[in-house]
């Protein structure tokens, strides 16, 4: 009997190792964080920074084992069950990290949204679709506590507006940022491996989602201001601190009809803006060297010293020209003028980055692929960077080979400050004179939030800048305590002090008129565009400091860049490895998006 089960037990192994449900006549063998020499493909990831810590959640992997592909043929690629972390306390390369890993509770989706708790010790995932033949959960937002060591707890919330929760379409490709304590995740499309009302194919998705991590309310406002159809998919979004509030800026991506005919992608020439508090859309004109039209690409936002922000972004691809892009671009405002950085890099689509160090200067770019090689190839090609990670200075705008957790703050690129030094505000064409106002202030809010690695800062001034009535656009006097803004406070106060002296000589006894600068009218540093803050005190995606109120900015405003199905990579070539730089390579053939064949989607009431 004893040998009998011995036999029956070694026969199971041997069918074990030759056999996979997916049609592979070997083991597949699955590791969430493969070592470099394994490493074959991360895709579809979404990622955060927590305190000292990046967190990676979602998404899928592929790798090797005994020098051939570790997954089934028909599925190149598996699904990520735990949350990974990289730590940022000390400097790295991409072939000498080690990840941390947290088991994973709840489904695992591709390219959801990661929101930042606004105590900084959490972030929250909701959207996504789920890889290959996978079933969604319904709807769900899920919680994930850090513990400061890289790792952490996962816990299920339930929102406090649960019958407009339990009415949202779970969709993916959508565009997704926040502010302080507010989620937003806008349009994307819908199939039934996103959500499991929907039986067809892929459907847009209008509405803009909000969720309040603080109240915990849901909200889903209509959408009708944006472009022709109130969609947007494959876009990105990023929280800017202008206005009184802040403003949502939107750009790239595509609109389609509900069943993604006439599918459009959106061009550059322009950028959507909307106002949280007044429920306004807007659109302004951009100008420089604008990327063609294109999606799935990453986007990390920064804070300059000078009082400007820029836009960062990596990567992406167009359906119209059949590419995978390889460029980094910048979007400076309130110049509202793209800049190209020079140099070669590796095609990308599918990732996400984040910004790293303490300064706030890099920017790491996670996983991704190179989307002409096709399905499977795309998947199994080995990446040029190891691990699928490669780091950017912002600041030198050019590709490194290394990750310094002593990096000077971030500072405007040098063409970005030579445009400004030359009098570039004086062209933006303004779309509208209640555009211009918005970027006549940075939003006022006084917070202590933590810098992308956990460092806090704190700062409780309050911004009252005013616009400006000259030819002049009001911004290159109101964006930062400029001098000009600065000298017609003091020009309001000696007048008032002159007419009031004027009039009590007339009244009474004559007085001799007020002479000099009043108290605390003191010239402010000189600056391009404003007064220097403390190097140290920069931050990214968080906060302006010094002489304005901070306000906090998502670590990373990555796209929603989820593959509507695998069978979208084209066929191409391969390429050696390098480390953390490479050129660009292949030639994409993209296959266009399929229309859908069920109805029943509306915009939502506002």
């Amino acid at each position: 009997m004893r040998r009998s089960s011995l036999f029956i037990f070694s026969w199971l192994v041997v069918l074990a190792r030759c056999w996979s449900p997916y049609g592979s006549s070997r083991l597949i063998v699955r590791d969430d964080a493969p070592s470099p020499s394994a490493f074959l493909r991360r895709a579809f990831p979404s990622a955060i920074v927590i305190g000292d810590y990046v967190y990676i959640d979602g998404g899928e992997v592929s790798q090797l084992y005994n020098g051939k592909n570790g997954t089934a043929a028909n599925h190149p690629s598996w699904a990520v069950n735990s949350t990974l972390s990289i730590s940022l306390k000390r400097s790295w390369t991409n072939s000498s990290i080690t990840m941390t890993s947290t088991p994973k509770k709840g489904a695992t989706f591709n390219k959801q949204a990661m929101w930042r708790d606004p105590s900084s010790n959490a972030f929250y995932v909701w959207g996504g679709m789920m890889s290959y033949t996978g079933i969604p959960p319904p709807n769900e937002i899920w919680r994930f506590e850090v513990d400061g060591n890289g790792g952490g707890t996962w816990s299920q919330i339930t929102p406090t507006s649960v019958v407009a929760f339990t009415q949202l379409v779970r969709s993916a490709e959508a565009s997704f940022t926040q502010s302080k304590d507010v989620g937003y995740y806008f349009g994307g499309y819908a199939n039934r491996l996103s959500d499991t009302s929907v039986s067809g194919k892929n459907i847009a998705i209008p509405g803009l989602v909000s969720y309040n991590m603080t109240s915990g309310e849901i909200k889903n406002t209509s959408t009708t201001g944006f472009g022709q159809y109130g969609t947007m998919i494959e876009g990105s979004a990023q929280f800017v601190p202008f206005g009184s509030s802040g403003l949502l800026l939107f750009l790239g991506g595509g609109e389609s009809q509900m069943f993604l005919s006439g599918y459009k992608e959106l061009d550059f020439n322009k950028v959507t803006l909307y106002n949280p508090s007044t429920d306004k859309w807007y659109t302004q004109q951009t100008a420089g060297a604008r990327p063609i039209r294109r999606g799935k690409f990453c986007v990390v936002g920064a804070s300059s010293t000078n009082n400007t922000y820029e836009i960062f972004f990596y990567g992406g691809r167009s359906w119209s020209t059949d590419q995978t892009f390889g460029e980094v671009y910048v979007l400076s405002l309130p110049g509202f003028v793209f800049f190209k950085a020079t140099g070669s890099s590796i095609r990308r689509a599918d990732h996400t980055c984040v910004v790293v160090a303490g300064g706030g200067r890099q920017m790491l770019s996670i996983g991704g692929t190179d989307a002409s090689l096709g399905f499977p190839n795309s998947l199994t090609d080995p990446d040029p960077w190891s691990l699928g990670l490669g780091i950017f200075d912002m600041t030198e705008m050019v590709w490194l080979d290394r990750y310094d957790s002593q990096a000077q703050p971030y500072e405007s690129p040098d063409l970005v400050k030579q445009w400004y030094a030359q009098g570039g505000l004086d062209s933006v064409a303004w779309a509208s004179e209640e555009v211009r106002p918005l970027f006549s202030e940075l939003a006022p809010n006084s917070t202590s939030d933590p810098s992308p690695t956990g460092r806090s800062s704190t700062s409780s001034a309050t911004s009252t800048a005013q616009g400006s009535e000259s030819s002049k656009p009001p911004v290159g006097t109101i964006v930062g305590a400029t001098v000009g803004g600065f000298a017609g406070l003091v020009l309001v106060i000696c007048l008032a002090v002159f007419f009031l002296k004027r009039k009590r000589r007339y009244q009474a006894t004559p007085q001799q008129e007020a002479g000099g600068t009043p108290p605390g009218s003191q010239k402010p540093d000189e600056g391009y565009i404003g007064r220097k803050r403390p190097a140290g005190i920069n931050t990214l995606h968080e906060e302006h400091t010094d002489h304005f109120n901070p306000v906090e900015l998502p670590a990373e405003h990555g796209a929603a860049e989820l593959s509507s199905a695998h069978g979208i990579h084209e066929l191409g070539q391969t390429v050696a490895r390098p480390s953390l730089s490479g050129q660009d390579r292949g030639t994409p053939a993209n296959e266009k998006l399929r229309s859908s064949e069920k109805v029943n989607i509306s915009q939502p009431q506002t």
